[in-house]
């Protein structure tokens, strides 16, 4: 394009669609918020592995003039456990940006020219912006819980825009060890495995089941899970019921059970384990998540949502 068009007018254009962009979503902005009256929305993760916890995560958006003031301040302190999300403030910008164009108005094109009409304050030494040396590696349930936070703040201003939680998490599951007999004896194996549950309801319907928060994510079919490591999947089936009822529910958890046929190790990291993803207008919130193993006989043991041991010949079950 540069060739045909010359770099000047390339770039031009590139411009007039920041410009158009910026035009756009100063309007938008002027319309969804008052001036000068804060919103605020506050929500959790529920420990960090280390016995503490719930994490108060907490968001206020302002606007005064053209602009909006994202704010972070009133979050917890960052955790000793592997929870915090050291997060960028472009990226809360662009997250702020998809979600007021995509169910506010979505004929704006998506670009970050109106990145100059927000201004975004995170706290040092918060969930949202720790000090080293703290624990990152469980960072996906933070950037899970922007979606709520966006959802339940940006929805005060207009119900129009206001859904539900949904399982906001993307558990971590892991799987890894060495074969113990065969052809591959010795060799080692390492699954590593991110699941999906419930999305919200929405004011166009009901959430989705057993989907990912990301458009690109999918469920890896488990005739390919069990060619390629050492386990059997007895049971991956929504659960009915447990996406939170209402006039439009929340999509459905998932159950996954995992059979596993050798020895190694096993590592969890999930949450909503503790509070429950909320409804909003009357709807009922939808179940907590929840883990847990068995032997060839016996009940079924409860897990901690971050843990790792031994699967020996023990089936694990997952909710989601």
């Amino acid at each position: 394009m540069c060739t045909r068009f010359g770099v000047d007018t390339y770039t031009s254009a590139l411009n007039a669609l920041l410009d158009r962009n910026y035009r756009a979503m100063k309007v938008l902005l002027a319309l969804v918020f008052e001036e000068g009256k804060p919103l605020s929305f506050t929500d959790y993760i529920d420990d960090d592995g280390r016995g503490y916890g719930p994490y108060k995560l907490t968001m206020t958006i302002t606007r005064t003039g053209d602009k909006v003031l994202i704010d972070l301040t009133g979050s917890s302190p960052q955790a000793q456990g592997p929870i915090n999300y050291y997060i960028n403030e472009n990226l809360i910008r662009m997250f702020f940006g998809i979600y007021m164009i995509t169910v506010a108005d979505p004929q704006i094109l998506w670009n970050d020219g109106f990145y100059p009409l927000v201004d975004v304050e995170i706290p040092e030494n918060s969930f949202w912006k720790p000090q080293y040396p703290a624990a990152l590696n469980g960072r996906n349930h933070g950037i899970g819980r922007l979606f709520d936070l966006f959802g339940g703040l940006l929805g005060q201003a207009n119900p129009d825009l206001l859904n539900a939680a949904g399982f906001s998490s993307s558990p971590h599951f892991m799987y890894s060890g060495n074969y113990s007999e065969g052809e591959r004896k010795g060799e080692w194996f390492q699954l590593y495995s991110i699941g999906f549950g419930g999305i919200p309801g929405r004011p166009v319907g009901d959430g989705p089941d057993g989907h990912s928060l990301w458009p690109s994510f999918v469920n890896i079919p488990c005739e390919y899970l069990e060619s390629y490591y050492p386990l059997i999947i007895d049971c991956w089936e929504t659960i009915a019921d447990s996406g939170g009822a209402g006039l439009h529910r929340g999509g459905n958890g998932v159950d996954v059970a995992y059979r596993f046929l050798e020895p190694g190790t096993i590592a969890i990291h999930d949450d909503r384990w503790l509070t429950y993803p909320w409804g909003v207008k009357g709807g009922e919130p939808g179940a907590r998540a929840g883990s847990g193993s068995k032997g060839r006989t016996g009940p079924r043991r409860s897990c901690p949502a971050r843990c790792t041991t031994s699967p020996s010949e023990r089936t694990m079950s997952f909710t989601l």
